[in-house]
């Protein structure tokens, strides 16, 4: 209802932004009817959410999420109100389902398995052979940071994860990684391909729909941060201003004041995987092995306080000043820090561009990074350090001063760690593996007598990122272009109706191609009264009947029906046929596939009979299945007539004996023989792959192998049973999803049915009702 009260007011198209923490901050005040004053936050991610939507003409913003602070019963009303004029919705919690949410199952549980975190036991002690320190050691005796990030079979993606994204019209993600983790766990697990579109994204199928799926890193708005640098230069705040005077404090050599040290500095979270510690081990092993830059080099470390993962944090915050003070004691000079630590709970924007101006080397170390615009706040810094640099007198070469040459004077450096997403993008950087101590030693010593030049080139290849785009675009109206494309079926012009069902994990959106119509059973009904010749052809399996797991009570009595386990080979080589008239297809899926086919319902069997005692009915089942298996579910009703073993084999109503549709000369099944071996040495080399022989066909079976593998090993199949079948004689080869099946030329379902109207036709005449039901691809070809 708030929602919908917001909407009311906002232009045509409005974009709803959902977060978890709302982009704004909290002060109490009493004399505001709401009890608090609200202002817009000024990190990098609120002002990134703030700019998504630049094109005020054409979009309304519009923010849903929870506040940062708890918001009392009697308060909510008018700060509701309040907040409308924000273009924001707020989502009340209460304090202790928060809590659990967010700190519990979110950060408790979700953020350790998706960034491949696993918690040891606290009693292990994990013994690192490089890490020297003892504190260090204790740091990380508790906690282990999976490097790999590229095994997808670890990955936290289970089938009901995988559906969620699945159920979306576009996905996006800010490097390709993710997406890669993505894809391939939708074929791993769903099965599902993906293709390249004309326009750039990628595109799976699923359910009869397109999701859209793009990979683009977010673009900070440059006008946006132009802004803040020259509000920061013509009115700066008092913190931004007290944090500048206490880092250039430490900036300056006690024995030489005009002297300016080389500042390597960063903004982190505390937490493991920002991996400040190794920051500082690295920074502690450059100091020991280059003793001369000990009163040349300060690094300048910002920690923000983190609520959300308590544990992780306190670790954190403690090895830190541990390690911090252990630093400044072995290395600083009298009176000097090599090592200067603040722990803020945020940082505005004016207080990181000072210290983004201050920085000559920005060093970022995690070890698995997400979204992230720190980076180009960075470079903006230091452009406008450029821009004021070049509008100094004399300022036109590196020769025309004889302090250009510093280090520290022109263009930041920036040290970046491989697994940040924003190094693919920023060309310009040192990438540095942050596990590997000598390569961060060596990028730090590298960045301290670097060239003018190379700081040159280096800088520019970064900020081409930021204002070399081929287009002007910004990227938030790219991203809601893309959208409204996916949204208004311009990029599928043959779209039909969508269905949305089922609730929860089990919720799917299914789309239907153009000219579906959900079956309208009066209608049916209507038609079907009006007629004298009525023809029904049904299908068995899927249909009329379900599976079931030979694992669970009710699958494992029906496994036990009519044999059981003592019908299995004693070799176990299910490709010799058992009994000679069949069982052998059911017997296999039962045992190998472990699902057994459940016989049709009471229910069914009574509308079966009453459908087949109508004279104007003719009533056809038909199916892969055996004689055998057809007989003992549907032999006791009179006037209906079967379809066995996928066509091959078809039982009059009239009669009590199965006739061949094929003649004895097409009998001869001249392939069966070599195609058995080439699937056999498949299904040995595939694991969980089967082989299913019936009279007329052949069915290698991979649906439970592993999705991309059985795939590949299919096509490889496919292609040689192919060559032995223009050798051998008249047969096909069909590929499905999940099997391939080799059959005699011209035995299916379809030409079965086909036969039957033809002998309608001579008979009583052709039917003017034909009711078809299936399950899958099969039963298309019977309607048509």
């Amino acid at each position: 209802e708030r929602l919908r009260r917001a909407l009311l007011p906002c232009k045509p198209k409005t974009v709803l932004i959902v977060v978890n923490v709302l982009p704004l901050v909290f002060e109490s005040n009493e004399a505001s009817p709401s009890g608090w004053d609200v202002e817009w936050a000024s990190s990098a991610t609120a002002m990134f959410y703030r700019t998504l939507v630049s094109d005020d003409d054409k979009y309304t913003p519009l923010f849903i999420g929870c506040p940062e602070v708890f918001v009392a019963k009697k308060e909510e009303a008018a700060l509701e109100k309040q907040l409308l004029k924000l273009r924001c919705v707020p989502v009340f919690l209460d304090p202790h389902v928060a809590q659990r949410y967010f700190q519990g199952f979110c950060k408790g549980v979700l953020w350790p398995i998706f960034h491949n975190i696993v918690d040891v036991y606290n009693s292990a002690k994990l013994q690192l052979d490089d890490v020297e320190e003892d504190s260090t050691k204790d740091a990380y005796s508790r906690r282990l940071f999976c490097q790999e990030t590229g095994d997808t079979d670890n990955s936290a993606w289970c089938e009901p994860i995988a559906w969620n994204p699945a159920a979306q019209d576009k996905c996006w993600s800010d490097y390709c990684s993710v997406n890669r983790h993505f894809l391939t766990s939708c074929k791993r697990l769903l099965g599902l391909d993906y293709k390249t579109s004309p326009n750039g994204m990628l595109v799976i199928e699923y359910n009869g729909r397109k999701i859209h799926i793009s990979c683009s890193h977010v673009e900070p708005d440059v006008t946006h941060l132009h802004e803040e640098l020259n509000r920061n230069e013509t009115d700066p705040t008092d913190a931004a201003q007290t944090l500048m005077m206490k880092i250039e404090n430490v900036v300056r050599s006690s024995r030489e004041p005009h002297k300016r040290k080389t500042v390597i500095g960063c903004v982190d979270r505390l937490e493991g995987l920002t991996a400040i510690p190794l920051k500082l081990r690295a920074f502690e092993r450059f100091l020991a092995t280059h003793p001369d830059k000990c009163d040349s080099v300060v690094l300048v470390q910002i920690g923000l306080t983190l609520d959300s993962r308590p544990n992780d944090y306190h670790r954190t915050r403690d090895y830190v000043m541990r390690f911090v003070n252990e630093i400044n004691r072995r290395h600083a000079p009298p009176g000097e820090v090599v090592v200067y630590f603040e722990e803020k709970s945020k940082t505005t924007c004016a207080e990181r561009v000072n210290l983004w101006r201050l920085c000559d080397v920005y060093f970022d170390t995690c070890v698995r990074g997400g979204l992230s615009l720190l980076p180009f706040e960075y470079i903006m810094a230091q452009h406008r350090n450029i821009q004021a640099c070049r509008s100094t007198p004399g300022w036109s070469s590196p020769r025309s001063s004889s302090t250009v040459n510093e280090p520290g004077h022109c263009f930041g450096v920036m040290i970046v760690s491989e697994f940040a997403a924003y190094s693919r993008i920023l060309g310009g950087s040192l990438l540095v593996n942050p596990w590997k101590t000598e390569d961060m030693v060596a990028a730090l010593a590298k960045v301290v007598t670097m060239s003018y030049y190379e700081k040159h080139n280096r800088f520019y290849v970064n900020y081409k990122f930021l204002v070399g785009k081929a287009d002007s675009i910004p990227w938030g109206e790219r991203l809601l272009a893309d959208v409204e494309a996916v949204a208004a079926k311009e990029m599928e012009a043959k779209a039909g109706e969508t269905v949305q069902v089922g609730f929860g994990f089990d919720f799917r959106v299914m789309q239907f191609e153009s000219g579906f119509e959900n079956l309208n059973v009066d209608d049916l009904v209507r038609k079907c009264t009006k007629v004298s010749r009525r023809l029904f052809v049904l299908d068995y399996g899927g249909t009329l009947s379900t599976t079931a797991s030979i694992l669970d009570e009710e699958g494992a009595a029906f496994s036990q029906h009519n044999g059981g386990m003592e019908r299995i080979p004693s070799n176990g080589d299910f490709g010799d046929r058992l009994d000679g008239g069949g069982g052998l297809g059911q017997d296999l899926i039962r045992y190998v596939d472990g699902q057994v086919r459940k016989p049709p319902s009471k229910e069914t069997l009574a509308n079966l009979s009453t459908l087949c005692a109508d004279p104007c009915n003719i009533v056809f089942v038909t199916s892969n299945a055996q004689r055998a298996e057809l007989e003992a579910q549907f032999g006791t009703i009179p006037h209906l007539s079967l379809v066995a073993e996928n066509g091959l084999f078809l039982r009059k109503a009239s009669g009590s004996d199965w006739e061949c549709v094929c003649s004895d000369n097409e009998l001869a099944f001249a392939w069966k023989g070599d195609v058995k071996r080439v699937m056999q040495a498949y299904a040995a080399r595939t694991n969980g792959s089967f082989l299913v022989e019936n009279e007329a066909s052949l069915l290698y079976d991979y649906r439970n192998s592993d999705q991309e593998y059985g795939e590949i090993q299919s096509l490889e199949l496919s292609a040689q049973l192919r060559k032995i079948i223009k050798q051998k004689g008249e047969a096909t080869v069909n590929c499905a999803k999940g099997f391939v099946e080799v059959h005699q030329f011209g035995v299916s379902k379809a030409a079965a049915v086909s036969l039957v109207l033809k002998v309608l036709k001579q008979r009583v005449g052709v039917p003017e009702f034909v009711f078809v039901v299936g399950d899958d691809k099969s039963d298309d070809l019977v309607f048509e």
